[in-house]
């Protein structure tokens, strides 16, 4: 079969209602380069203040410890805090953070997060590296609007 009709042929498939139901939806290829917010309206949220600091690195950071940097923000703030308005973020939305962070399993590449997991079940090292994580997510954000600040 010539390469052009199985690449439609292909298509295709993956096009079909039975495929479709069962596929996840696609998702970009490559490194992250942006967070994973885009600030509009005229509240200021935590996302308004994330996206100036993520800016902010992009230029005080090296690139590997901007991506690191990007990448935990992503995967620790951009379904949860991102909306909040910032002036109503409180020391209960931090702890709540630092309790999610814990519980979340490191992950490795593509790979999928495992379950959930509970302090009672972690090692003191295992901790020790979420804290760390923590820690990295929540030590240099700006804490006004425009004014970025190092860590």
């Amino acid at each position: 079969m010539p390469y052009q009709e199985a690449l439609e042929q292909a298509f295709n498939w993956f096009d079909s209602p039975a495929i479709r139901e069962v596929a996840q939806p696609p998702r970009p290829t490559g490194r992250t380069s942006e967070l994973n917010f885009c600030p509009i309206g005229p509240a200021y949220t935590v996302g308004h203040a994330l996206r100036e600091y993520v800016d902010w690195t992009r230029i005080a950071r090296s690139e590997g410890g901007h991506y690191n940097n990007l990448m935990l923000i992503n995967c620790h703030l951009a379904n949860s805090l991102i909306h909040l308005p910032l002036e109503t973020f409180t020391a209960q939305n931090l702890k709540v953070l630092a309790e999610r962070v814990i519980a979340t399993p490191p992950h490795h590449g593509f790979s999928n997060y495992g379950p959930p997991v509970t302090l009672g079940d972690l090692s003191s090292d295992e901790i020790r590296r979420r804290k760390r994580t923590f820690n990295s997510l929540t030590k240099a954000y700006p804490l006004e609007p425009g004014r970025p600040r190092c860590g």
